[in-house]
């Protein structure tokens, strides 16, 4: 008998989640806003990019600034205009920066790697044990890893709302790459109880969060209502008015 693999900890959930959208078909065109939702949902550190970090020693750029700058300008009673003090000051600071750039491209001063600790995955070794969009999304090894999956796709729907209004995009990639019953419900069924007709149970549609909404949940009930009242011939006016 086959055992099913199933992701032990939220961590490896979190690498499979970053590793399938990196595989989803519209990733491409949507790059800088997936990466600003990741930000926002604490995805980023997961995601892998060409950029390294490094640092560049300024001292030598810094030793040709002095304390002071000592300059001719023309003055207006003792005042000279501070959009000429401007343009004075950055020739001499663009001095020190050509300077200094002479040294960065005769390789005088280099670029060092900074050593960090990279959650950063790897996302053809990611996909190569766990799977790709085109197999079912592996099953949740625990209740806690379940839990932190339900609150991850609800918080990137969210972010989606507040901050890039992308929602619809954001349920394309959710369904794609395989966590579409992790989506919240269209609707939901509620018991009303209506003066006349006792408890009811109406549909009401939900947001995008899985909320509800006043106003529409409003219309649901007065559907409702009018439904009802159009089964008992209620809605149909009178031939004549009083």
């Amino acid at each position: 008998m086959t055992i099913e693999k199933t992701v032990p900890t939220i961590e490896t959930d979190k690498q499979i989640i970053v590793a399938r959208t990196f595989r989803w078909r519209h990733y491409g065109s949507n790059e800088s806003r997936v990466q600003r939702l990741f930000d926002g949902v604490g995805l980023r550190e997961y995601m892998p990019s060409r950029e390294l970090p490094f640092t560049v020693d300024l001292s030598r750029f810094l030793e040709r600034l002095p304390q002071q700058a000592e300059f001719k300008l023309y003055a207006v009673d003792g005042i000279p205009n501070r959009y000429e003090v401007g343009e004075t000051v950055e020739r001499q600071l663009n001095s020190a920066v050509r300077e200094y750039m002479g040294l960065v491209y005769g390789g005088d001063v280099v670029a060092e790697a900074v050593e960090r600790e990279s959650r950063a995955i790897d996302v053809d070794a990611v996909l190569a044990e766990w799977g790709g969009i085109d197999t079912p999304y592996p099953k949740a090894g625990s209740t806690e890893v379940d839990s932190s999956r339900r609150a991850l796709v609800r918080s990137i729907l969210k972010a989606g709302v507040e901050q890039l209004d992308y929602c619809r995009d954001l349920e394309a990639a959710i369904r794609a790459i395989g966590l579409s019953e992790y989506l919240p419900p269209a609707t939901a069924d509620v018991t009303v109880d209506i003066p006349g007709w006792g408890p009811n149970t109406i549909t009401a549609p939900l947001t995008r969060l899985g909320e509800f909404d006043g106003a529409r949940y409003r219309s649901a009930v007065l559907d409702f209502i009018a439904t009802k009242l159009g089964e008992q011939n209620l809605l149909t006016p009178p031939k004549t008015a009083a």
